[in-house]
């Protein structure tokens, strides 16, 4: 006979109490009444479970649980550490004989050497019948009609919980949110109890496991190699639904500066610097991980009659994700308008494009047929069209140009970042612009080129096929400037120059 749901709820509903009993009032705190009550609980549990067998519980079973619980109870009834450390061995010594006789063990088979070998074998059955209860639960799961929802909570709440604290860097309110759950988590010593529940509710789990199983109402042997990756629609619905609901209470959370200029606002608080790098690359993360989580959920599917309705969903996460990384470009504008171009901030860019891009194909697949191998060799198409892009094209002599054009007189040019980050293919543009410069921002440059550059040995062809254009470019731009390459003596000033007088 195999187990009813029903022997399935009240196996895991009676561990689960047992479990959240010894988390609340056992973990970390000192011996008393909440020995006993935890004892009771667990002897409780054991009852209920030979009863739903045999209709009854032996006479010895019962004797022993109750000198079980008496003795549990007489941890509030001294303060002896001595004592304490014998009620304590003493009690689970008798829950472990308990366990055993529930499981078929005789009251004739009890003597000192079954007393002292019954802690041990009562955990390691307790152990080893857990492991298989957890199986048969996961079985169930995979074949129940009612649990696909449980299931699609279960998967879908960590999923959430991800994107919320990737979004915590980029808005104050989800901040908020993780600083009061991380100090709670703190107070509550919330990672060691959650620990200590799931030990004590295993051990619950086997011994309670075991008793059932003496009726013969131990599922079909659970086999590893039986689960198979796959979900159903309405477990990807439940996940899909959350991650958007998450996206799109962050957006509505910010839509009052996101797309907005805040920084530009006398007294917001908020700084150019702050509004647009505050969780970049958290924002630009989550977009990732939400376009791949459409992909690998539907990999994973068992399609289903909620099929369209997961389409339609999944469409919806996909504009949210685009939104994101509107509001993500629109924080590097801003940060390019107040600080400048970098190299950095183009690639974001670049980054941001083709993940659009990659959005537009998704949409695509969604829409129709979805074929994941098509969607990789397009993405992947888009992918190596950005590199040539950037190869091909010298956007540092770009970014260059523009921060000249925007700042030739300003101390907001940062020429130690142009001299010294964007390398020997800006090198020509730079030099060109040195006379357009302010006389001290010309100064610094001379400076800084000579402090990255100076007695380093320049690379230059020997041979016909080390032929480089740029590099040839930028070797004769520097020889043109007549900047000083030898190495710098001790004493000399460069630094300082190259610093400039801020």
């Amino acid at each position: 006979m195999t187990t009813t749901r029903k022997h399935l709820l009240l196996l895991w509903t009676m561990a689960a109490v047992v479990g959240g009993i010894a988390a609340a009032i056992a973990y970390d705190a000192l011996p008393g009444i909440n020995w006993g009550i935890w004892t009771l609980a667990a002897a409780l549990g054991l009852v209920i479970s030979v009863w739903r067998v045999h209709g009854s519980v032996s006479r010895d079973l019962a004797l022993v649980l109750g000198l079980a619980c008496a003795l549990a109870l007489g941890a509030a009834a001294t303060a002896d550490p001595g004592f304490l450390f014998l009620v304590f061995c003493a009690s689970a010594t008798l829950l472990a004989i308990a366990m055993l006789l529930a499981g078929g063990a005789r009251a004739s088979d009890v003597g000192a050497l079954f007393v002292i070998t019954a802690p041990l074998r009562a955990a390691a059955r307790a152990i080893a019948e857990a492991v298989r209860r957890a199986g048969e639960g996961v079985e169930q799961m995979r074949g129940g009609r009612s649990l696909p929802a449980v299931r699609g909570v279960a998967i879908a709440l960590p999923i959430m919980a991800c994107f919320a604290l990737l979004f915590s860097a980029a808005d104050p309110v989800f901040a908020a949110w993780r600083d009061d759950l991380a100090r709670t988590m703190h107070e509550w010593t919330f990672l060691p109890r959650l620990i200590f529940f799931g030990v004590m509710g295993g051990v619950a789990l086997g011994a309670y496991g075991t008793a059932l199983r003496m009726a013969g109402t131990a599922g079909p042997t659970f086999r590893l190699g039986a689960l198979t990756p796959r979900l159903g629609d309405t477990e990807r619905l439940m996940i899909i639904t959350g991650v958007a609901a998450i996206f799109a209470l962050f957006l509505v959370l910010q839509l009052s500066y996101l797309f907005g200029n805040a920084p530009a606002v006398q007294g917001s608080g908020v700084t150019y610097a702050e509004y647009a790098r505050r969780g970049f690359g958290e924002l630009t993360v989550a977009a990732t991980l939400a376009t791949l989580l459409i992909v690998g959920l539907d990999q994973l599917a068992l399609r289903g009659a909620r099929e369209r309705h997961i389409r339609v969903v999944s469409l919806v996460l996909i504009a949210l994700v685009q939104l994101l990384l509107d509001s993500a470009w629109h924080r590097v504008a801003l940060y390019e308008d107040a600080y400048g171009y970098t190299a950095s901030r183009l690639y974001a860019k670049v980054y941001m494009a083709v993940v659009t891009l990659a959005l537009l194909a998704l949409a695509y697949e969604v829409w129709g047929t979805f074929d994941v191998k098509r969607l990789v060799r397009r993405v992947a198409l888009l992918g190596v069209a950005a590199l040539l892009g950037l190869v091909y094209w010298n956007h540092q002599a770009w970014i260059v140009r523009r921060n000249v054009a925007r700042s030739p007189d300003s101390e907001k040019l940062d020429v130690r970042y142009l001299a010294r980050d964007l390398g020997m293919n800006a090198l020509p543009e730079l030099l060109s612009a040195m006379p357009h410069l302010s006389p001290e921002s010309a100064t610094r440059l001379r400076a800084c080129l000579r402090l990255h550059y100076a007695g380093e040995r320049l690379p230059s062809a020997r041979h016909w096929y080390e032929w480089n254009p740029r590099r040839d470019r930028a070797l004769s731009a520097l020889r043109a400037a007549a900047i000083d390459l030898t190495p710098i003596a001790s004493g000399e000033r460069v630094w300082e120059e190259c610093r400039g007088s801020k």
